[in-house]
This record gives C-alpha cells, sequence and structure tokens, in this order.
C-alpha cells in the first residue's frame, strides 16, 4: 500500500554570484536539488473517497541556472 503523506526531505541548491565594482553588471550560476532527491511535493489518499489510488505530485528534478542582469541606475 503506499504511504498517503509526503516523507520528509531536503533539497541542497547553490548559487554563486559576481557583482561589478559599481554594482552595473551581475552574473549568477545556481543550480537546485543538486542531489536529485526524489520527493513529492503532495499525496492525496483518495481511498477514502471509493478510489483505489493515492496520487501526488513529484518534485522537480536537479536544475541549472545562468543569470544575467544589468542595472541601468
Amino acid at each position: 500500500m503506499a504511504e498517503a503523506c509526503s516523507k520528509a526531505y531536503n533539497l541542497l541548491n547553490a548559487r554563486i554570484e559576481w557583482a561589478s565594482p559599481e554594482n552595473t553588471w551581475k552574473f549568477a550560476l545556481g543550480a537546485t536539488n543538486l542531489t536529485e532527491q526524489k520527493y513529492y511535493l503532495n499525496k492525496f489518499d483518495l481511498t477514502a473517497f471509493g478510489q483505489p489510488t493515492v496520487e501526488g505530485q513529484p518534485g522537480a528534478p536537479r536544475e541549472w541556472y545562468l543569470q544575467f542582469t544589468r542595472n541601468f541606475n
């Protein structure tokens, strides 16, 4: 039988950022869920409503990003 509640989980995220001395430019590189943790954001036990299933919404896998910012002030 599937579990009706989501188990506790930990996620490891990282970000490194550089800014120019005048703060005109910023560059950042980051990642979320570095350890590829498999987890559910939520689960719904539908057996109380006569359905033979437990449904869940899986969490996001590892994702990388690169960010460029330009300040015009």
